[in-house]
């Protein structure tokens, strides 16, 4: 395994798919971490056959900054832990719950994962023509929490939001907050909600969700009560607030998640419990709620699509059983000390400021050429019982 490692640096990500599918198939992989696919053996198209957007980038160069990243920054028990946690997310799939997941193809919204996965990369990395900024700023606070936190917490926390049942009811109420000029006119600048207004009440409802005493009641709905300034009682801030409540309830894990990540941004420690009497708030700006603020007093046209195409992806009833096998996986990952460890060493390369910039740019094109797309081509595979790795039947 160690020279298939070594050979990252010349075919790039799709050898790491190539040796997760080998490892899978059965050949040279122990028994344990065999995949649990249908034996039949039928012919199977090469992983060069089934990538040939991703294969064809890399060849013709358009990569450089992945290529040097893998080829140059990665370790080989880097990427040994990378691809255990690949493993780890593969290998106890069902047949079944391998079909669910390629299945996410099948919808009719599934172009919207691709777009609001830009979204995000392009409003932390940037464009090329400048309409939009790197933030090295965000970028340089990830990593940082990536270093502080217990990955667990975080994991779970995205893991808990992207399976509750009120999201899709959350992004449709956001939605609709967005093009509420009322909503608009208390983010402006001079509006009661202005930066340093938004701040201070979202400052203080992230430091008093790590209290037992925490409510959004409490927290969220008095304070913008007292503004005065927005009908709480009517849609869609009424219902936005009350899917709020059920999310974080006391009988909900995602409070708790959440706390942890937000004690190890104020305190630099990797969770709550850890804080002790003499610890105190470390003094930064509050540089991930200006972002928050910036996206919803600005709202652009591509965001206010994306959100309305997540709603409708996630609403729809072929996602939940395909999202129930990744959350099965990102709760074992969150359990392995030892893999969140390596994840969190293979991320702090990916995010080292000076380097993020071209990667988020280039994951971006990845993601325009249909990455996501060919990557599930090969779940499909895999689910059919192939190894893609080199055509043959497994």
């Amino acid at each position: 395994m160690r020279e298939q490692i070594r050979k990252i640096s010349e075919t790039g990500p799709c050898y790491l798919i190539a040796v997760c599918v080998l490892a899978l198939s059965g050949c040279g992989a122990s028994d344990e971490l065999q995949s649990p696919v249908n034996p039949t053996p039928i012919s199977c198209p090469t992983l060069l056959e089934t990538m040939p957007k991703t294969y064809g980038m890399f060849q013709r160069g358009e990569l450089p900054a992945i290529k040097s990243l893998i080829a140059e920054s990665l370790t080989d028990s880097q990427f040994a832990a990378l691809l255990d946690a690949i493993l780890t997310i593969i290998r106890d799939l069902s047949p079944d719950e391998l079909n669910d997941l390629s299945s996410l193809t099948d919808t009719t919204n599934f172009q919207s994962v691709t777009e609001t996965l830009i979204s995000v990369f392009q409003f932390i990395g940037g464009t090329e023509d400048g309409r939009l900024p790197y933030r090295r700023e965000i970028v340089t606070a990830l990593r940082r929490i990536i270093t502080n936190c217990e990955a667990n917490s975080l994991i779970s926390a995205i893991n808990y939001t992207l399976t509750s049942a009120e999201l899709p009811d959350l992004l449709n109420d956001l939605n609709a907050l967005l093009n509420d000029a009322r909503f608009q006119n208390v983010l402006d600048v001079q509006g009661a909600l202005s930066r340093d207004g938004f701040t201070a009440l979202v400052c203080n409802a992230t430091n008093n969700l790590t209290k037992d005493d925490f409510s959004v009641s409490n927290d969220i709905v008095q304070p913008i009560a007292a503004l005065d300034v927005l009908p709480l009682d009517q849609p869609p801030l009424n219902s936005f607030l009350r899917n709020l409540d059920l999310l974080l309830g006391d009988s909900r894990p995602l409070r708790a998640a959440l706390a942890d990540t937000v004690c190890c941004n104020l305190y630099d420690v990797p969770q709550c419990a850890s804080i002790r009497p003499r610890t105190t708030v470390i003094d930064r700006p509050p540089i991930f709620v200006w972002a928050m603020h910036d996206i919803l007093s600005n709202p652009t046209p591509e965001l206010e699509n994306v959100l309305e195409q997540l709603r409708l992806f996630m609403a729809n009833p072929v996602v939940a059983p395909a999202l129930r096998p990744l959350s099965a996986a990102l709760n074992k990952i969150s359990e392995r000390f030892a893999v969140r460890q390596a994840l969190a060493s293979v991320l702090r390369s990916l995010f080292e400021p000076d380097r993020a910039e071209f990667l988020i740019r280039e994951v971006i094109d990845l993601l325009n050429a249909g990455f996501i797309d060919e990557l599930l081509d090969v779940v499909d595979l895999i689910a059919e019982g192939c190894s893609p790795q080199d055509g043959g039947s497994p």
